[in-house]
C-alpha cells in the first residue's frame, strides 16, 4: 500500500510546527533505518511513498509525545483546515454534506494507493468502505474520521457523528466509516444506535 507525497510532506510540515525541529529529528529517531531514510530524503508530493512508513511516523510522534491515537483526529482536523485555508475553503463551503462526502471519498482514491473505496450516500448520511487497509495502518481509523467531520463541519453541516463501524485496526478485507449529520433540524444517529 502507498500513500501520496503530498500527505506526507503535509504530516511532516505540521509535525515541525507543532513540535519543532528538535523534537521532529526525536520523532525520526524513533524510526527503523529504512523508514527514517525516507522521511531524511527528498520527499515529492506526485510521488509514491509506503502508507507503513506514514504510519510508523504516525506511531513515533504518538509515542514521543506520550498521546493517546484519538489527537490524530483532531490533528487531521486542523491539517484539512489547513490545507483548504485558500480558495478551496469556497469549493466546501458551496456543496451540500453529501456532495461532500463523495468528494473527500473521490480525493481519498487519489492518495491511497492499493485501497478501493465505495461510498453510499442520502441526505443525513453515509458509508464509506475501503478495501485494501491492513490492520498495521490502524492509526489511519483516526485520521479519515478527522478528515470527514471537518470537512462536512466546514460545508455547515450540524451534529456531525463519525465513527468507524468496522476499524482498520480489526483487519478485516474492508473497513468502514459511517458519518451523519443533522439535516432540517434533525439529530443525526448512525444506524443501530
Amino acid at each position: 500500500m502507498k500513500i501520496k507525497g503530498t500527505t506526507l510532506l503535509d504530516s511532516i510540515a505540521a509535525a515541525k510546527r507543532r513540535e519543532g525541529e528538535q523534537r521532529y529529528a526525536a520523532i525520526l529517531a524513533l524510526l527503523a533505518p529504512e523508514l527514517r531514510e525516507i522521511f531524511e530524503g527528498e520527499i515529492y508530493d506526485t510521488c509514491w511513498y509506503s502508507l507503513d512508513a506514514f504510519v510508523a511516523f504516525l506511531e513515533a510522534g504518538l509515542q514521543l509525545a506520550g498521546e493517546e491515537a484519538e489527537v490524530l483526529t483532531r490533528r487531521s482536523e486542523a491539517l484539512f483546515e489547513q490545507q483548504l485555508n485558500s480558495i478551496y475553503r469556497v469549493f466546501i463551503k458551496l456543496k451540500d454534506p453529501e456532495y461532500v462526502v463523495r468528494r473527500i471519498a473521490t480525493i481519498h482514491r487519489t492518495y491511497f494507493s492499493g485501497t478501493s473505496i465505495e461510498v453510499t450516500t442520502d441526505d443525513s448520511h453515509a458509508v464509506i468502505r475501503y478495501t485494501g487497509f491492513q490492520a498495521q495502518h490502524r492509526l489511519l481509523d483516526y485520521t479519515l474520521v478527522g478528515f470527514y467531520r471537518k470537512a462536512l463541519d466546514l460545508c455547515g453541516a450540524k451534529d456531525i457523528v463519525a465513527q468507524m463501524t468496522v476499524p482498520i485496526a480489526e483487519g478485516r478485507a474492508q473497513s468502514e466509516l459511517q458519518v451523519s449529520w443533522r439535516p432540517s433540524g434533525k439529530r443525526p444517529s448512525l444506524p443501530g444506535t
